[in-house]
C-alpha cells in the first residue's frame, strides 16, 4: 500500500524546540564599535585626533616599514602592529609582564 501524502510521516519527528521566551537572556554586551562612539558623541574625546597623536612623530612610516611587531613609544607605551595597523596598546610593565606568560 503506498502512503498518502497526509499521513503523518513515521520516525522524522524532531525533539520540540524551546521558545525563544524561555530561553535565559544572554548577557549584555558593550562592543568596542559603540564604546568609541560613546566617547566621541557623550563624553566629547577626539578619537581622531588620538588616531594622529598615535601615528605622529614618524610612527606611522615607521609602521608601514615593520609591517607587524611592536613599536616603542617615547611615551612608555608598546604599539602591537599587525599588518601595518595598530591592534593594540600596552604600557611597557606590560609586555614584560605578558612576556613571562607562556601561551600554547
Amino acid at each position: 500500500m503506498t502512503r498518502h501524502k497526509s499521513w503523518p510521516k513515521i520516525g522524522l519527528h524532531k525533539p520540540p524546540m524551546t521558545p525563544k521566551k524561555f530561553r535565559p537572556a544572554p548577557p549584555p554586551l558593550v562592543t568596542d564599535h559603540a564604546l568609541v562612539r560613546y566617547m566621541e558623541r557623550v563624553m566629547q574625546i577626539d578619537v581622531e585626533r588620538l588616531r594622529r597623536d598615535l601615528l605622529g612623530d614618524g610612527r606611522d612610516e615607521l609602521i608601514r616599514i615593520i609591517g607587524t611587531g611592536h613599536l616603542h613609544t617615547p611615551e612608555g607605551a608598546t604599539l602591537v602592529v599587525v599588518d601595518s595597523k595598530v591592534v593594540s596598546v600596552l604600557r611597557i610593565d606590560e609586555l614584560k609582564q605578558n612576556a613571562r606568560v607562556h601561551r600554547s
